[in-house]
Order: structure tokens, then sequence, then C-alpha cells
């Protein structure tokens, strides 16, 4: 069975909950909890990634080149990875990115 954008943007959302569980929690300065953020947020991107074009555009907009280089590095465990880009990422993108996730799902389903 191929996944919707719903089924796709739904798990994506899962794991921005569990990022900002993390935060709330343990803030952005504990390495295990930095870590663990860079993880869910590496699995957010990848549901992103798995969407048609349009609906992975609508949901990130002209900065999908640099998010999905962002899901290869965190997802392929480079070690250049600088703890500060995921914390800017989760403290400057993730509302706006939670809330074009959340419209998607909204949408009305074409195939009903």
């Amino acid at each position: 069975m191929k996944r919707t954008t719903t089924d796709l943007a739904d798990d994506a959302l899962e794991h921005l909950t569990l990022i900002r569980r993390y935060v709330g929690e343990y803030g952005l300065d504990e390495e295990v909890a930095l870590d663990a953020v860079a993880l869910h947020l590496s699995s957010a991107l990848d549901c992103i990634g798995k969407m048609p074009a349009a609906d992975r555009d609508a949901a990130c907009g002209s900065e999908w080149p640099q998010i999905r280089s962002l899901r290869n590095r965190i997802a392929h465990g480079y070690l250049w990875i600088e703890a500060d880009v995921v914390r800017g990422v989760v403290r400057e993108h993730l509302d706006g990115l939670e809330q074009r996730l959340v419209a998607l799902v909204a949408r009305p389903d074409p195939d009903v």
C-alpha cells in the first residue's frame, strides 16, 4: 500500500511532537537530548522527502535542497553536523514546518 501525503505528514508531525518533548524536558544543551532531536528531525524530513514534489514543496518551499542536505548529514552519521545548526532549525523553523504539515493533513482528500 502506498503511503499518502497525509500518512507521511502525520508521521512527520509525530516526530516533531517528540522533538518538542525532548526540548521541553531536557533543552537543547544536553548532548543526549540533542542527539535524539537530530534523529527525530532526520526521520521527519525523511517522511517529507517521500511526499510528491508539490506536497513536499508546500511543506518546505524553496528550502527543500538545504533541508534534504541536513537530513542526509544526520541520517548518514556525518560527524561534522554542528549542534548549532540543529538548535537553529528547532528554534527558528520547527513552528512553521509544523503549521505547514498540519495544513497538508487538513486538506480535503481528493480520493474521497
